[in-house]
């Protein structure tokens, strides 16, 4: 006789994966012969390499209450594994378990090598070979205890006499005075496997679902109804098929209010509400330091459901919250501001220096009757100029407490329109006028021991009268001494001493720039070894032709830099333009920022963070992006790295170059590259504007390829 064959196919990898397949029937003979064949594939459906693997197939009683049995090794060709068992080597004792939903037995194939292993599994209910679960040798049916009170889904309840015509896995409910087949079985659960009649006796307590009322129907022990109410004594829960509890139950003695949950139509969402009394509360909370986290789209419909929280209704036809004005708070060291709102006039002239506790989380906005001072703190008061503030009467700030006792101010706005320090708007935030001022844009080389632009594309290196290097360091990931997370910092090593100041600076358009203000310059350093003074300055340079004013440096005071990365910080009052005569060549006037270093001396110094910002504050934020930055960049330089291959025009019996187009730049280029070739001579350029050159310079032969290499188009000053 042919034993039966079940094949699966199974998908390792990817999202498709399962190792739980579905070969085998829901029920199976104990010691039943059958041959299991596995294909394993990929996703895709390409064949999975078993080549060095071995397969085993067990069983064992389900969560092992029988202990797993070995049954047969697999055949494997390719991909495909045939495990094939004969008679007898299922134990019988699994047909003594009650049967499960999915099964009370498992069985389970292991594929490995030396390196892998995979698993797959399927539950099957294992019947004893007599078709019984008590060893009994009679052709009576077989009769099973269920061990869930969930019994599932039946046609119908309570029928007396067997459908004529049933097929697989139909189930029933046995009436109170069945025939034919089901005689005896009063109220149990019946299920036709195909062949004939399986029955489950039935306890008290079980339910099922009736397809034909579209009811729960529930058995007393005596007879099978509607379902009536479900009692839970305190600490009972409802569990899921796994045994883990889904919902817990506390009950309280004389409870009136009860949860009340309401399905809805299409379209609308069901309801949690409490029941019982008229205006009672709902009550949600969480245990320990946990919170209570909502869904994003929030809608909170009524006008005093928050009113508790932010003192004050919401507008239920625009969904504001209007702000709670809470009593006047005298201005302190320590401001306390008081629970009756969210909202204060801060009065008087008291130094503030930090905010008692309100509360993780908690946001307030205060308004300034007079002038005060707000002191920066890096932590228990962090201002938006990381500097302290003036107030004046009718300022206005708010504040966010991200940690107890710890506040940030998340905007001030000043009574009179005019920018935080800073230069910034509202928030405080400001432009950094220098450009890539984090030294992330360094073209060409990351070090360079000459003077003038050789790596970094917009700082200029002089090394004085003695020798030097810069170079472009990677910084620590995770260093917290310089803000921001700067990828980079540049090493100004000056290895041999000079007469004359080493320097570094950038140079950008337009003398004019923050004419009659004030600006600062700030960055973070530290030196090798010892103290150096480093001087900030600027330089405003009226540029070239006719008789242009002479140019007009300005500083004010030093910095010392030490071993230990610091910031350090220089106001400088720019010098107004007015008056003066700017040279008649076309943008040649321009202002530079520098920072002079010691002269007659070594040293190394580390540079992160290097920042010119607009006002009497320095600023560590924001910084612009990579590609923000190189877009500034490219107003002033840019180097096309490689061949270039030179757009071509038939003009006679020669093809001439006609353009290299370029980003516009900050004033008519220079242009070089390293080499050339297909050129007769060497190439010029004849037409040079902001964004694009021409060359009249002909190619070796007609309709041939003319490039350029490394290509370096440049406006910096």
């Amino acid at each position: 006789m042919e034993d039966p064959n079940f094949p699966v196919t199974l998908t390792v990898g990817g999202s498709g994966q399962t190792y739980k397949f579905s070969a085998f029937p829901k029920e199976m003979h104990a010691n039943q012969s059958f041959i299991l064949t596995a294909t394993i594939q990929k996703e895709g459906g390409s064949a999975y390499d078993l080549s060095s693997a071995s397969a085993t197939l067990y069983v064992s009683g389900w969560k092992n209450t029988i202990s797993p049995v070995t049954l047969v090794g697999g055949v494997i060709v390719s991909n495909t594994i045939t495990f094939t068992v004969p008679k007898d080597l299922i134990p019988e004792s699994l047909g003594g378990l009650p049967l499960r939903n999915p099964g009370n037995s498992v069985f389970y194939f292991i594929v490995e090598d030396t390196d892998s292993i995979l698993q797959f599994f399927q539950p099957v209910n294992v019947l004893d070979t007599n078709y019984t679960l008590s060893g009994d040798v009679d052709s009576s049916p077989n009769v099973i205890t269920p061990d869930k009170n969930d019994l599932g889904t039946v046609i119908q309840v309570n029928l007396n006499t067997p459908p004529g015509a049933p097929t697989f896995e139909d189930a029933y409910i046995v009436g109170t005075s069945p025939t034919g087949d089901w005689v005896g079985q009063n109220n149990d659960l019946a299920v036709y496997n195909g062949s004939s009649w399986v029955f489950y006796d039935t306890v008290e307590g079980n339910f099922v679902y009736d397809s034909n009322t579209s009811q729960q129907q529930i058995f007393n022990g005596t007879t099978w109804g509607a379902t009536a109410a479900i009692t839970y004594s305190d600490g009972e829960s409802i569990n899921d098929n796994n045994g883990n509890e889904l919902l817990q139950f506390g009950v309280v003695g004389s409870a009136v209010n009860e949860v009340k949950i309401t399905n809805a139509a299409t379209g609308n969402g069901p309801i949690i509400a409490p029941a019982g009394e008229t205006n009672i509360d709902l009550n949600v909370n969480a245990t320990g330091t946990g919170v209570i986290k909502l869904g994003s789209n929030l809608d909170l419909n009524g006008n005093t459901l928050l009113s508790g929280l932010l003192g004050a209704p919401l507008d239920t036809n625009s969904h504001q919250v209007n702000l709670s004005k809470g009593a006047d708070v005298a201005s302190a060291g320590a401001l306390t501001l008081g629970t009756d709102g969210n909202y204060f006039d801060i009065t008087g002239t008291t130094t503030i220096t930090s905010i008692a506790t309100l509360g993780i989380g908690t946001q307030v906005t205060l308004h300034f009757d007079g002038a005060l001072t707000l002191t920066h703190h890096a932590t228990d008061l962090i201002l938006p100029s990381g500097a302290n503030i003036t107030t004046a009467a009718g300022d206005i700030a708010t504040f966010y407490e991200y940690a107890s006792g710890d506040w940030r101010c998340e905007s001030y706005t000043r009574a009179d329109g005019t920018p935080l320090a800073g230069g910034g708007g509202g928030s405080g935030s400001s432009q950094n006028i220098i450009i890539d001022g984090q030294f992330n844009h360094w073209t060409k080389a990351t070090s360079q021991s000459t003077d003038g632009y050789g790596s970094a594309d917009m700082i200029l290196t002089d090394f004085g009268d003695g020798a030097g290097t810069l170079t472009r360091k990677t910084a620590t990931i995770g260093q917290t001494d310089a803000p921001g997370n700067p990828k980079y910092y540049a090493e100004f090593d000056i290895t041999s001493s000079s007469t004359t100041a080493p320097r570094l600076e950038q140079r950008l358009k337009d003398v004019a720039k923050n004419s009659g203000q004030d600006i600062t310059i700030s960055f973070y350093a530290k030196v090798d070894a010892g103290t150096i003074d480093v001087t900030p300055s600027i330089v405003q340079d009226f540029g070239s032709g006719g008789s242009p004013s002479s140019n007009v440096t300005t500083s004010n005071g030093n910095v010392t830099l030490t071993t230990t990365l610091e910031k350090h910080s220089v106001t400088i009052s720019v010098p107004s333009v007015s008056g003066k005569t700017i040279g008649t060549d076309v943008e040649t006037d321009h202002i530079r920022y520098r920072l002079l270093f010691p002269v007659s001396d070594t040293y190394t110094v580390d540079l992160y963070n290097f920042r010119v910002d607009a006002g009497d504050t320095a600023l560590d934020e924001p910084w612009l992006s990579d590609v923000e930055e190189g877009n500034r960049i490219v107003n002033y330089f840019k180097y096309i790295v490689g061949p270039y291959i030179a757009t071509m025009r038939i003009d006679g019996s020669a093809a001439r170059v006609i353009n290299l187009d370029y980003p516009t730049m900050a004033r008519d280029p220079s242009i070089s590259w390293s080499s050339d070739s297909n050129f007769s001579g060497t190439p010029t350029f004849s037409v040079i504007t902001k964004n694009y050159a021409r060359s009249t310079s002909s190619s070796s032969a007609a309709g041939s390829s003319a490039t350029l290499t490394n290509i370096e188009i440049d406006s910096r000053y």
